[in-house]
């Protein structure tokens, strides 16, 4: 498990350590226009810095993301809503502007492609789960902070739970002071960045 991951990454050298520069990764047709027009700024010094081919210049930048951790290249070991395997088909799908640009106080006359998909949806759960309903609200985490700028608000909501194991309710009680601070914190701040006005135009 610790070392999943380790496939696809490389010890990829820096550009200098890979180029010259006395190598370019394009050609250029000799310019015919001498005319400086950038007066005392101009300087035909070499700069020193390495040229690549085109596919060493590839392979450097793809060897490069494979160092950003991503589902593609190991399991994420946590099961925040952020980080499940979302498959591409869904992103791309999810991406459409019937569904993307969707915005909460649109009329309803001009969202029904949406409302059908999440109706269809819903009765498919329904129907493999067996229960009697389901809800597609959407949740907070990677759906919170880029809605605010479409006008979904933050709404501070209230719930109460009691542990019975006073061994595990002390640090919950805790854990549960802070984050409702910062909770309301943040929902403050986020608050400021809507994209109407206090009366909602």
């Amino acid at each position: 498990m610790k070392n999943s991951n380790k496939g696809l990454n490389h010890d990829e050298p820096i550009l200098f350590d890979i180029g010259d520069i006395d190598k370019s990764g394009v050609d250029l047709n000799n310019s015919t226009f001498k005319e400086n027009l950038i007066g005392g700024s101009f300087d035909d010094r070499e700069i020193g810095l390495p040229g690549l081919s085109e596919p060493e210049s590839i392979r450097h930048y793809v060897r490069l993301s494979r160092k950003n951790y991503s589902i593609d290249a190991g399991l994420y070991p946590l099961g925040s809503c952020t980080m499940k395997h979302n498959p591409r088909l869904n992103e791309k799908l999810a991406r459409l502007k019937g569904f993307s640009e969707v915005h909460p106080l649109q009329p309803i006359s001009t969202c029904q492609g949406a409302l059908e998909l999440i109706d269809e949806i819903s009765n498919w759960l329904k129907e493999l789960t067996g229960m009697e309903a389901v809800t597609m609200t959407p949740k907070a985490g990677a759906q919170g902070e880029h809605k605010i700028s479409r006008g979904y608000l933050p709404n501070l909501t209230y719930s109460n739970h009691w542990f019975n194991n006073e061994v595990l309710s002390k640090p919950i009680q805790d854990f549960l002071t802070k984050e409702n601070k910062k909770t309301v914190e943040v929902a403050d701040y986020l608050s400021k960045f809507s994209p109407f006005s206090e009366n909602g135009n």
